[in-house]
């Protein structure tokens, strides 16, 4: 696996902004809202146009648009009085960063049950993201689909309860859940937390699978990033979590076809608490038939025994 360390300067402060006071319910400290008096939404559209604008060409880790950004943000809290929490009394803190690659070769096949195995391409019916915690991949395990992976009991929501995902290959739905508010979908749709979860479970792998025809993503061509411990281990990754996981990819909607065609169909029963007025698919599930158009917003975690081969050379 190719190894690029990198030293990242991450800009940290000892200091937190937060909303303007008069959203805060309780009370704060007289420092801290004289401080809050002085935000503006014009000082944050103008914090937004200028990191999120071209010149900085997306600020990937070690690339000068990411010194940009980083040289930004540390001169907006020396302008705004915050103490630094960085090291030698500054606001950066020195980071060894990975970044890895899928090299060529790498390979993919299902075999249903009883039948012979078959190839998958790589590229046009799926792809890999690369395993930075490790130089080779191979896994061979059947798959079960997890719905939208989440698994959150306290929330009246579970794709994971009564599924045994133990040793297996989950497959997603790309699809977002409308039943929690903003903030749960973008914790809950991130894939981390997606990764974290299955890990939990015991599964081997993850494929997020596409409902769109043509909407697989392409392979991340400059790599993932990732950053290290002092002893090298993989300590953040947005592809990556410690654990059962191994493989980690995405499906095109015709690979999803193929892997569960012949699935049981649909079969709707009651699920979970309903929102009062919320569609009746927010609060059921049925077991998974191949996308459709009618298929893909409800179903069941259910295992399909269709046993998947995946190589990663990284």
């Amino acid at each position: 696996m190719p190894d690029v360390r990198k030293s990242l300067f991450l800009p940290l402060a000892g200091a937190l902004l937060a909303a303007p006071a008069a959203a805060q319910t309780p009370a704060v400290p007289v420092p801290v809202a004289a401080a809050l008096q002085k935000i503006s939404p014009a000082d944050f559209r103008a914090h937004v146009q200028y990191l999120a604008d071209d010149r900085l060409r997306g600020r990937l880790p070690g690339t000068p648009g990411y010194q940009l950004a980083v040289d930004y943000v540390t001169a907006q809290f020396r302008k705004m009085g915050v103490r630094p929490a960085g090291e030698n009394g500054g606001f950066t803190q020195k980071v060894r960063l990975r970044r890895a690659f899928v090299e060529p070769g790498a390979t993919l096949s299902y075999q249903p049950a009883g039948g012979p195995a078959v190839p998958l391409a790589y590229g046009p019916d799926a792809m890999f993201y690369p395993n930075p915690g490790q130089a080779q991949v191979a896994a061979e395990a059947p798959l079960v689909f997890a719905g939208y992976g989440i698994s959150a009991p306290e929330l009246g929501y579970d794709d994971y309860a009564g599924l045994d995902a133990q040793g297996k290959i989950v497959v997603l739905t790309r699809q977002p859940l409308r039943q929690f508010g903003d903030n749960e979908q973008q914790y809950f749709n991130d894939l981390r937390t997606k990764l974290e979860t299955a890990a939990r479970h015991g599964a081997v792998g993850v494929l997020l699978a596409n409902d769109k025809a043509g909407a697989l993503p392409p392979p991340p061509l400059k790599g993932v990033v990732s950053a290290l411990t002092p002893d090298g281990q993989v300590a953040v990754s947005h592809t990556y979590a410690p654990g059962s996981v191994q493989v980690v990819g995405a499906l095109s909607a015709a690979a999803l076809q193929q892997l569960f065609a012949g699935a049981p169909p649909i079969r709707p029963k009651p699920w979970g608490p309903c929102a009062p007025a919320g569609p009746p698919r927010r609060c059921c599930r049925a077991a998974y038939a191949p996308p459709t158009a009618a298929a893909t917003r409800t179903w069941t975690a259910t295992t399909w025994w269709v046993k998947l081969r995946a190589q990663m050379p990284s």
